[in-house]
Formats: structure tokens, sequence, C-alpha cells
């Protein structure tokens, strides 16, 4: 099925201090080494972020003494990554991964946990949870999703725009009830904001968090730094942040170690450099707990009974080619 996920490239920066506590942490082995496994978004492979968090594991294995394999490997937006990040641990190639989809991860949650233990997630503007709205430009006189019946929708996330119009009355498809649908890579979410000012489309769907960090709760930032004033028209819970989970290889005591570091680096002298970002996202490392994620259950319940990850899956394979230029 499709996955949901919050697709805001600074948490691959963040999950390199992940790379280090674990590093720290973690019992010499016969080879002494520590394997993190990405799997990242196609969209975000070339980025900067993506390069700075590959250089910046190594230098820090090189430091605590560890050497630090990092795997980053993409996926395209129909490809299901919580399966990638499932067989890394399976064939013994992952000691730590990250289910960005918890949806997915529910899906297959039984097969993670006889390989690993689910240990902390990250907050966001301090919750636990993304919290996905359609947008429109303001001063455009459209207050209701509604109103949005005909107009033009762009995004990659089908599935959560489904489920904020059946939460508002509207059981149609995509392509009943807009007038067209484009794809628009929302890794850098500027990239919906260009498409909406500059009227390729109407509205789109994100993650409040995602454009909080780039650009305001009340607006966004486009490609030049310029404020877009936007308006939420339909808001709902979505589904619980990324599951970091830990190898049930590793000793107990190292992942009692690793997981005590990770959950306290927001305050942890060791870890200042990491405080701008902590600082930045309004949140920090947290750990998980089960009941969180009553409501990731439900909306894979709603998925599954109204077959919204098929309609997903056919949108996600007319995606346009990438860009070349790094972002």
């Amino acid at each position: 099925m499709s996955k949901l996920r919050l697709s805001a490239g600074f948490i691959f920066v963040i999950l390199a201090a992940v790379a280090l506590h674990a590093a720290t942490a973690r019992a010499a082995d016969e080879d002494n080494t520590l394997a993190v496994y990405l799997p990242v978004n196609e969209s975000m492979v070339g980025s900067s972020l993506t390069k700075l968090l590959r250089e910046f594991c190594i230098t820090l294995g090189k430091e605590t003494g560890f050497d630090v394999n990092v795997e980053i490997v993409p996926y395209r937006y129909a490809q299901d990554e919580a399966d990638m990040a499932y067989t890394a641990l399976k064939e013994g190639r992952a000691d730590i991964t990250i289910f960005s989809s918890a949806a997915g991860y529910v899906q297959i949650e039984n097969k993670v946990k006889a390989l690993a233990t689910p240990a902390f997630t990250v907050t966001f503007n301090k919750a636990k949870y993304s919290k996905q709205c359609i947008y429109v430009e303001r001063g455009q006189g459209i207050e209701k999703i509604s109103e949005l019946e005909g107009k033009t929708w762009g995004g990659t996330n089908t599935i959560y725009t489904r489920l904020l119009l059946h939460e508002n009355g509207i059981d149609k498809t995509m392509s009943e009830f807009f007038g067209d649908t484009v794809f628009v890579y929302d890794s850098p979410p500027s990239n919906l904001v260009d498409a909406l000012s500059a009227g390729e489309i109407d509205c789109f769907t994100a993650d409040e968090h995602q454009l909080f960090v780039g650009g305001g709760i009340s607006g966004g930032k486009n490609s030049t730094g310029e404020p877009v004033e936007l308006e939420p028209v339909a808001c709902t819970q979505g589904e619980h942040n990324w599951i970091f989970v830990l190898s049930n290889n590793l000793p107990s005591d190292v992942v009692a170690k690793l997981t005590k570091r990770t959950v306290n680096a927001y305050k942890d002298k060791a870890f200042n450099k990491f405080r701008f970002m902590f600082m930045a996202i309004k949140g920090h490392f947290e750990l998980f707990d089960e009941k969180d994620l009553e409501r990731t259950r439900e909306i894979v319940d709603l998925i599954k009974k109204n077959g919204w990850d098929k309609e997903s899956d056919e949108f996600h394979k007319k995606s346009p080619a990438l860009p070349t230029d790094e972002k």
C-alpha cells in the first residue's frame, strides 16, 4: 500500500545524532562496525542534507572509535520503504533503522518486533503526530474543503487528501472531486508553495509541522525565500511520527544506554551542536509508547477499507522525472 510519511529533509541530519549515540554506546563487536540503514526518498538522495548526513556519520564514527556504516537507499513514492527497512533487519544489514511511515510499520509490526525493538520517536512542535491540512493561498475566498471541488490539487500525498475529504463528508475519488491532480514533489516544501503562488495548482496537502519549519504555521516560503500566506481549509491528526528501531542483536545494556542517551540528547552538553535543530523543530527525541499508535491504526483501517492505497499507488506511478539540480 502507499505509505504516509513526513518528508522533512532536516530529520536526516537529526538521524546522524542517532548514529553517534549508537557508536558511543555499542559494545565492540568482531568487526567494530555499526550498520545504520536509511531508506531515503529519491527526491532527497542527491541533496546536500543527505550528503551531510553521510559525512557526519562517518566523521563521528571515527571520533568515537567505531566504523559507522551508513547505507542510504533511495525509494520511489510507490515503493514500500517499511518493507525495505524490515528486509534490512531480517538480512542483518541494519543495527538501526527508521520507519518513516508509521502506517507501514503498523502493517508489519509483529514481523518487525521479532527482529528489533521500537525505541524512540521524535516530536515536532511538541507533538508525536503529524497534522495534515489542505492549504490554499490566503485571500482566494475559499473557506471550506467543499469549495475546492473542480479545482486543481497538487502534491504527493493523496491518502491524507482522501482522509480529509472523507472526514468532511465527501467520499469521492481524487479525480471525481478535483478538476485535475498534479504531482508536485514535496521535498523541499517550497516546491508546493511555488506551484501554488504560480497558479499551477489551487491547493495542496501537507504536514503543518513541515511547513512550520519551512516558513511558519500560518504560511510558507517559496524557493526564493519570500513568504507566501497560506490558509488551511481542513485539518486532521495524522499518523505517528517516525519510529526508530534497534536490532535485537544488540546487547540489551547497549540498547538501554543508547535509548537513554538519545531521549536526553536535547539537554546533553555533549550534543550541543544539535541544539539548534531541536529548537528549529520545537521538539526532541522521546521514548516510543505503543499506545500512541491508536490513531495510526485507525487510519490504516480506513485505507484498507476504502482502497485509498491503490489510488495513491496509481498516482505515484505517474510521478515525473526528478529535477537534476540539488535542493
